[in-house]
């Protein structure tokens, strides 16, 4: 089964995609938030992965970005892409509520 990535901004309510057309592997996701993506400099970030629907989120790596976006952009650091099932988020939001 093929996914492609999208880039979602978290730091928008609801979250939106900011990078589209998706792309079909997880490391060229990462090279767009390293990069940059023109208006959400310092937002939160992270890597939506679809085989639509949305399947799991990814918290993308940190060792690659530069310290000055590093706590705007990512909040937690870790030296790769971090993926959790939707399930669990869906069972988190649950609990929440």
């Amino acid at each position: 089964m093929s996914s492609n990535y999208s880039v979602l901004c978290l730091s928008h309510d609801p979250a939106i995609i900011v990078h589209d057309p998706g792309f079909n592997r997880p490391q060229q996701a990462e090279a767009a938030i390293r990069d940059g993506i023109a208006g959400h400099e310092h937002c939160n970030l992270v890597i939506g992965r679809y085989s639509y629907p949305l399947i799991e989120l990814g918290c993308p790596r940190s060792a690659d970005l530069p310290r000055d976006l590093r706590p705007a952009v990512v909040r937690c650091y870790h030296g790769s892409t971090e993926w959790i099932d939707k399930d669990w988020l869906l069972l988190l939001a649950g609990v929440r509520a």
